[in-house]
């Protein structure tokens, strides 16, 4: 239930008991000593006034216990929001070459019993297809698990010109749970690889360093260097 229809609630609720209260006033204060038609209708007035003022009580009772049980909930639903995982893919560029693909938590509570399943999607139709189970015990919030697919060959791919060349997107299904013990499905998934590269591109994304390169680049001097 809306503030604002609580606010409405309290406020005929008030009205009515006001109403109730001077229907009850009435009868009490102006009720004449004398018999007759004017007795009776003051009798009728205060009669009216409880009845009034029963129906209100009833009904105000009502209404703090539905907004009670409310307001209990919305402080359950806020605790177990405090523990939910959220897992998100993102394309993480360890330079202007090379890529990962990570699976973040990005929500508020640790991931735990995770099951699930990456696709790889061919870009081209019967095309390559990498597809790879992954189960963890836990992730915590902020934390990540990074993937590197493998080509045709069998051949870990991280060449970002490369894995956008025979990947259109990635999926990731399957189910985990949070600390409470609530399961929950996981169905994420990084649409258009080759639109994410070119963006990436074009933003001019400054890298601190691109290690897998520095290691290649050491490795074939030290292949050079060999007698």
């Amino acid at each position: 239930m809306s503030k604002w229809a609580r606010r409405a609630i309290f406020l005929v609720a008030a009205v009515l008991m006001a109403l109730a209260t001077w229907l009850a006033v009435a009868a009490l204060f102006l009720h004449p000593s004398n018999t007759g038609e004017r007795a009776a209708q003051f009798q009728a007035l205060g009669a009216a006034g409880a009845l009034v003022a029963s129906i209100v009580l009833v009904a105000v009772t009502a209404i703090y216990v539905t907004l009670t049980g409310d307001m209990v909930r919305e402080a359950r639903d806020a605790r177990l929001d405090a523990v939910r995982p959220a897992l998100v893919l993102r394309l993480d560029g360890v330079g202007p070459v090379h890529s990962f693909f990570s699976l973040v938590n990005a929500g508020q509570g640790t991931a735990v019993d995770i099951d699930v399943t990456l696709t790889f999607h061919a870009l081209v139709e019967g095309g390559h297809e990498h597809v790879v189970r992954w189960r963890a015990p836990s992730l915590a919030p902020q934390a990540h698990a990074q993937f590197m697919p493998k080509d045709a060959t069998g051949m870990v791919e991280l060449e970002t010109e490369k894995l956008v060349g025979m990947f259109s997107k990635v999926t990731v299904k399957g189910s985990l749970k949070d600390v409470a013990g609530r399961s929950h499905n996981v169905e994420v998934s990084l649409d258009d690889l080759p639109g994410w590269r070119a963006l990436l591109a074009a933003a001019g994304q400054r890298y601190e360093r691109d290690y897998l390169k520095q290691i290649a680049d050491a490795l074939e001097t030290i292949e050079k260097k060999l007698p």
